[in-house]
């Protein structure tokens, strides 16, 4: 199987389905494809090089063991001015992959929005998977698909997500490693697993 695995922002991948990643990758289930359309420039500690993020990324992913991860280089806050960009993009990779994850429509950044509307516009006749995103998600599907693994694969999104050392210095609350742990273990309750992150079901093909 093959996964595209689609976000706005460097980070965003690594917090919705990290671990989803890293057990498929290490099962052997899925080679999996990165792509982020930001490379977020502008959100790094004062005094921090721009592309840090860019490495960060680059780390996270190599953690997760997805060779295959590139960001460009649009605009952070602004990727709806570059929306047919982005959707000609993602055209050109229609009939790779079996599955698409991105971000979830139940969310209030723009730039989540924009990926999730093009994904679902591009990969009409793709599984659609959309992923959480807890700073700014609203609420959820009543109807989700849930990826349940093992506490190893949750420790490598640990290691994945402490690779962001600018966010840490920011302080961004969704960076904590207990965090990471707790919201794995409250998803996993509600599907009756010890561990698990959700998807909302924005397009599923049954061949």
């Amino acid at each position: 199987m093959k996964i595209l695995a689609l976000g706005a922002h460097p980070d965003d991948i690594e917090i919705g389905c990290g671990a989803t990643i890293s057990k498929m990758v290490r099962t052997k289930e899925a080679e999996v494809t990165a792509r982020v359309f930001t490379q977020c420039r502008d959100a790094v500690p004062k005094g921090w090089a721009e592309d840090t993020l860019l490495k960060e990324f680059a780390m996270a992913m190599q953690v997760l063991g997805v060779s295959d991860a590139s960001a460009y280089d649009y605009s952070n806050k602004a990727l709806y001015v570059d929306r047919q960009a982005i959707l000609d993009i993602l055209y050109g990779m229609q009939g790779e992959f079996d599955v698409v994850f991105c971000p979830s429509g139940f969310n209030s950044n723009q730039d989540h929005l924009t990926v999730h509307e093009e994904a679902k516009r591009a990969f009409r006749g793709t599984a659609v998977l959309g992923y959480t995103s807890p700073a700014s998600d609203y609420g959820f599907a009543r109807a989700a698909i849930y990826s349940t693994f093992m506490p190893y694969d949750l420790e490598i999104k640990v290691k994945a997500l402490r690779c962001y050392k600018s966010q840490f210095e920011l302080k961004r609350q969704y960076f904590g490693d207990e965090y990471t742990r707790s919201l794995a273990a409250v998803t996993g309750v509600e599907c009756w697993h010890p561990l698990a992150e959700k998807f909302e079901p924005i397009r599923y093909v049954i061949r």
